[in-house]
């Protein structure tokens, strides 16, 4: 509900209660897991400063019960927000020790950080161990994803024709039921590059009802690059 946007005021309430419950009755992986959606909803909702505070609560107490495998998890939620911060050296930092847990998310999110920290072999190197990763677990979730973050490597190296083809794929997955964050950042990508506003303003419409602020202001921002593509 919190990542699709769908009545996110109830899931919240309903998942303070089951924290409180969960912390009573000694659950602390559960507990921890409660406060990864709470920060996914900090994030989504333009906060990520937030987010890091929760989610260093939640390494802190998964440190304390021993919850090894929570970590890998925590840190690529930090990652995230310290991406959505554009604090992209904090994100690589984050990122990298997760890299042992074999998650591909992981290895997108770094590929992205690469990216805008114009690293492009590093980026090209995470994102292509990553749909090896996605392939072999059949993690076809994740493929929106990984096709956003090699259409941006493609983008910001210059070759425009390539990138919309990736693009192209992680708008693909987009629907006004159901449509993923990926999909909608796809979508504003293909109109910056096919120079038709209305996919952004789509877009921007999308972002709205997942409740994603920061996806949103990114989709305001392209129109004007639009008029100037500086």
């Amino acid at each position: 509900q919190v990542d699709y946007g769908s009545s996110v005021a109830d899931a919240l309430r309903r998942l303070a209660n089951a924290r409180a419950t969960l912390r009573k009755l000694g659950h602390a992986d559960f507990e921890v897991l409660s406060m990864q959606i709470e920060a996914l909803n900090l994030r989504n909702s333009g906060k990520p400063q937030d987010a890091l505070r929760v989610l260093h609560q939640a390494v802190t107490l998964a440190t304390e019960r021993n919850l090894e495998d929570k970590i890998h998890s925590l840190n690529t939620d930090i990652g995230l927000s310290h991406f959505a911060l554009n604090d992209y050296e904090a994100a690589r930092k984050a990122l990298e020790p997760t890299l042992g847990s074999g998650s591909s998310e992981s290895r997108i999110a770094l590929g992205r950080v690469n990216v805008r920290l114009r690293n492009f072999a590093a980026a090209k190197t995470q994102l292509s161990e990553a749909l090896k990763g996605i392939q072999s677990a059949g993690e076809l979730m994740l493929m929106p994803q990984l096709h956003l973050a090699l259409g941006e490597l493609a983008y910001e190296s210059g070759v425009q024709d390539e990138a919309r083809v990736h693009f192209m794929e992680a708008a693909e997955s987009w629907t006004p039921e159901l449509a993923n964050a990926a999909s909608v950042e796809g979508r504003c990508y293909l109109g910056l590059l096919e120079r038709r506003p209305v996919l952004i303003e789509t877009a921007i419409e999308q972002s709205q009802k997942l409740g994603r602020a920061a996806l949103e202001v990114h989709c305001r921002s392209e129109p004007a690059r639009l008029v100037d593509p500086r």
